[in-house]
C-alpha cells in the first residue's frame, strides 16, 4: 500500500462532510480499528464515528466507515464507491455515559457478513439475529430492518455514489408483520410512531398499538406479501404412498406454524408464488384450483386450491398431527426449542 493511500482520504472525508450538514459541531467521538483490515486486521470498518443528539430523544447515532472506499478508487464500478452504502444506527441516550460498545460489534459483525458473502444491505430489507440485538440486555429487540437514513440520506463522493442506510431493531413480531406485508411500507408505518429510527432497548412492540396494528393488517391485506423466499432450517418434506395416492407430508416445529401459513395467504391470496428453503429441499406453493404436487431430489411444487389455502392457514401452532381435507397433504408439528448463544434451552414452543 502507498504512502498516498492513507493521505488520500477523499472518501472519509465525504462521510464527515455529510455528517456535519446535520452535525454542524461536529460533537463525535470516532472509533477507530486497532489494526486495519486492509493489513490483516479482523474488523472491516476502519471507523465508527459516534454522534450525540438530542432531536426527537437524546440519543446516539453511529454512522460507519469503511464499506464504501474512504481512500482512492479501487474497484472497477465507477458508479458505487466500494459497497456502495454506509450503515448507520440510533439508540437511546442514557444520562452523560458514553457511547455504548456493543452497537459497534454489530455494526462490525454486520460489516464481516457483507465482505465474506458479497451481499448488500438496501432499503426494505431485513434480517433475523436469532438472539437480542445487544447480548446480556433485557430487550425484545431481536431483529433488523434497513432503510434509507432520514437525516444523512444519500452522497456522490469523488469514489462514487454512497446510501447511508439506517439499521432499525424490530421485535419478532415486527419482523414478520415485515415479512408478510412490504419492507418499504411497513419501515414508512413504523416511522409515524419513530421517525427517526432510535433503538429503545426497553421498548414493546409497536403491534399493541391498536391504530398501528389497523394500519398495518389494512396493508396486508389490501398488497398480501411482497417476500417471495423464506429460509427455514425446521421444515422437512417427504412423499408417502397411500392406497396408490400421493400424500405430501410436512414437518415443521411449532414456532415456524403462524409465519408459514400466513405468508402463504398474504402470497398466495395474491396470485404470488412462495419459496420455502429447507435445509434439504425447496419446496414451492403456488395457487391453482387444479391441486397437485411434484417432488424430485431437491425440489418439490405443490398446486393449492383455495380451499385448501383456507385450511392450511387454520393449522394451529401445536404438537400434533394435521391431515387436510381438500388435498392429501398432512401437516406434522413438533417442538421447537429456542437456544441462547451458548446452546442452551431458554423456552420451548409446543
Amino acid at each position: 500500500m502507498s504512502d498516498n493511500k492513507m493521505v488520500n482520504d477523499l472518501g472519509f472525508q465525504a462521510i464527515l462532510d455529510q455528517c456535519q450538514k446535520v452535525y454542524p459541531q461536529m460533537n463525535c467521538e470516532t472509533f477507530g480499528t486497532v489494526v486495519p483490515y486492509r493489513l490483516g486486521g479482523k474488523d472491516p470498518l476502519d471507523r465508527v464515528v459516534v454522534f450525540s443528539s438530542d432531536e426527537q430523544i437524546p440519543h446516539w447515532h453511529y454512522v460507519t466507515c469503511g464499506f464504501s472506499e474512504l481512500y482512492e478508487k479501487e474497484s472497477e464500478n465507477k458508479e458505487l464507491s466500494g459497497w456502495g452504502f454506509e450503515l448507520t444506527f440510533r439508540l437511546k441516550r442514557e444520562g452523560d455515559e458514553k457511547p455504548p460498545i456493543w452497537p459497534i460489534n454489530l455494526l462490525q459483525n454486520l460489516a464481516r457478513y457483507v465482505f465474506k458473502s458479497g451481499n448488500v444491505f438496501a432499503a426494505g430489507e431485513h434480517m433475523d439475529c436469532n438472539g437480542p440485538i445487544a447480548l446480556e440486555q433485557d430487550t425484545k429487540l431481536v431483529a433488523l430492518g434497513f432503510d434509507t437514513d432520514p437525516q444523512l440520506g444519500s452522497m456522490d463522493t469523488p469514489n462514487g455514489h454512497v446510501d447511508f442506510i439506517e439499521i432499525i431493531a424490530l421485535t419478532m413480531d415486527e419482523l414478520d408483520a415485515m415479512m408478510l406485508w412490504n419492507g418499504k411500507s411497513f419501515l414508512q408505518l413504523y416511522r409515524t410512531i419513530d421517525p427517526l429510527g432510535i433503538a429503545v432497548l426497553e421498548r414493546d412492540s409497536f403491534l399493541n398499538k391498536p391504530a398501528f396494528k389497523a394500519t398495518l393488517d389494512a396493508g396486508i391485506e389490501q398488497d398480501g406479501s411482497s417476500t417471495g423466499f423464506l429460509y427455514v432450517d425446521d421444515v422437512t418434506f417427504d412423499v408417502l404412498d397411500h392406497n396408490g395416492i400421493p400424500v405430501a407430508v410436512i414437518s415443521m416445529g411449532a414456532g415456524y406454524v403462524t409465519k408459514i401459513m400466513r405468508m402463504l395467504k398474504a402470497r398466495l391470496s395474491k396470485e404470488r408464488k412462495l419459496l420455502l428453503q429447507c435445509p434439504d429441499i425447496q419446496i414451492a406453493f403456488e395457487a391453482r384450483e387444479k391441486p397437485g404436487l411434484g417432488k424430485q431430489e431437491d425440489f418439490a411444487i405443490l398446486y393449492l386450491p383455495s380451499r385448501t389455502q383456507e385450511e392450511l392457514a387454520k393449522v394451529p401452532p401445536h404438537v400434533g398431527q394435521y391431515v387436510m381435507k381438500t388435498m392429501p397433504i398432512v401437516i406434522r408439528v413438533h417442538k421447537t426449542e429456542i437456544r441462547d448463544s451458548n446452546g442452551n434451552i431458554v423456552s420451548v414452543i409446543e
